[in-house]
């Protein structure tokens, strides 16, 4: 379950062009911005009933955008664009999901900044639920 969760992840954000690559594991180490890299970063279950059980699978997705060649308010607005192009990604195309999904929200999300002498890079660090149903066997 969650290796197919992780592709259709992928497959989506991979869809939104102005990413120059989408990592499926964390990584600093790019020469290509903005870029996007996730993974899976913890899960929980319930009951709902004695026939069902809800997962809820929690994945951190970094939006990354260098910030040496543009400004800090450039590189902020690329990275939000790039934000809510992946909800819309996420609200409208349901196919990608294959029916696994019953909900999915952003729970929170953080700005980061990462920098030494030479470089220096924004990142959007964003915890998304992933809620599915399973029936019991």
């Amino acid at each position: 379950m969650i290796l197919e969760l992780e592709t259709a992840i992928k497959t989506k954000l991979e869809t939104i062009w102005d990413f120059q690559v989408v990592y499926d594991y964390f990584t600093l180490k790019t020469t290509w911005y903005p870029y996007a890299s996730f993974e899976l970063n913890w899960f929980e279950w319930d009951y709902l009933d004695s026939q069902t059980i809800l997962r809820d699978y929690k994945f951190n997705v970094m939006i990354i955008q260098e910030a040496n060649q543009i400004t800090r308010e450039e590189a902020k607005k690329i990275i939000y664009n790039l934000l809510d192009e992946m909800v819309e990604k996420f609200d409208w195309q349901m196919e990608l999901w294959e029916s696994m999904i019953v909900n999915w929200k952003i729970i929170k999300w953080e700005m980061w900044t990462f920098s030494n002498a030479e470089w220096n890079v924004l990142a959007l660090n964003i915890e998304v639920s992933l809620e599915f149903e399973q029936a019991m066997n």
